[in-house]
């Protein structure tokens, strides 16, 4: 039988108040190939001998005598040892099973038993402390995992929290930004409004200045200076004369840019001439301003016709040149 159950050898503590019964066991035992490490007779003993001997498992008898049962002795013993139980009794009694029940042995013996139900036993509840005990160290480090998945997790939300506000923050910034960006465009905006208002009032401005400086010249002075020029001057006279004509036509001429500038072939004369007309000058008076005869402007009339594109077309000439203004 022991070649038929050789194993590994297993430390048993046996509990059993009856000598003879006890001593019965041991060699049962040590026939199946297991080591009994003590034979206990009391309740009282058990656990310094187990705390001691730190056996595998751990056979109880439920009826001893003395002050504590079987039962009341694993009640104590489980706060200082995790060792299986196999309880053995004599008695199937109801309210004792329910008591054992309590502590959770691994299994039970009814007295007498044969050497293969206590083998059968014995390796059950082996097998099932194993089996226990594999399921609590795989609790523990599933549990272990949770806690550190859990605080991974935690550390992953303050993260993510603490981005999200940076984030927002930025958003804000970016919206505050924005908004003084709009701000500041809209008010540009009323600035180049307003310069182009100026600008253009200047424009207008300037120009009306032009006219009224080249139509107080004509009106207010070169009459006088073309009389001065026909009546009867001394040389002197003359010399002065024509320095102020001179002086006349340099602060008028660039008044008159946009013309000639357009028409650069034209002469000054004919350049006079088209002021005139402009003014709704007659012939017969622009001769008489610039001394000058009346087939002499009409000269200067048709070269302007011809200069300007007017030959042969029944464009005023008048209209044509208020248009170049």
């Amino acid at each position: 039988m022991k070649g038929l159950y050789e194993m590994q050898r297993t430390k048993i503590l046996v509990v059993e108040d009856e000598r003879i019964i006890a001593k019965d066991i041991k060699m049962s035992l040590e026939g199946l190939g297991y080591d009994v490490c003590a034979l206990v007779a009391s309740g009282e003993d058990v656990i310094e001998m187990a705390k001691r001997e730190n056996p595998d498992l751990l056979l109880m008898d439920i009826m001893l005598k003395g002050e504590i049962d079987g039962i009341e002795t694993v009640n104590q013993l489980r706060s200082h040892l995790d060792v299986p139980v196999v309880y053995l009794t004599a008695y199937a009694d109801d309210n004792i099973l329910q008591r054992a029940k309590v502590t959770e042995p691994m299994g039970y013996l009814i007295k007498p038993f044969k050497d293969r139900e206590l083998h059968s036993a014995i390796e059950m509840a082996l097998y099932k402390h194993r089996m226990e005990a594999k399921r609590e160290k795989a609790y523990e480090e599933l549990e272990m995992k949770v806690e550190e998945r859990t605080a991974e997790l935690f550390m992953a939300n303050e993260v993510l929290e603490k981005e999200i506000e940076v984030r927002m923050g930025t958003e804000l910034a970016l919206i505050e930004r924005g908004k003084e960006l709009e701000d500041k465009t809209h008010k540009l905006e009323e600035l180049n409004a307003a310069l182009k208002v100026l600008l253009k009032h200047r424009g207008e401005d300037k120009k009306e200045l032009e006219e009224k400086v080249i139509a107080n010249v004509k009106k207010l002075i070169l009459p006088y200076v073309e009389k001065l020029n026909n009546s009867r001057l001394n040389d002197r006279q003359i010399v002065y004369l024509n320095i102020i004509k001179s002086n006349l036509e340099d602060i008028i001429t660039p008044f008159l840019n946009q013309l000639s500038s357009k028409y650069s072939d034209l002469t000054p004369s004919e350049i006079q001439v088209a002021e005139l007309v402009k003014e709704g000058k007659a012939t017969k008076e622009i001769a008489e301003l610039l001394n000058s005869s009346t087939g002499s402007i009409h000269f200067h009339r048709n070269n302007l016709r011809k200069k300007l594109g007017l030959r042969n077309t029944k464009t005023n000439l008048r209209s044509f040149l208020l248009t170049l203004t």
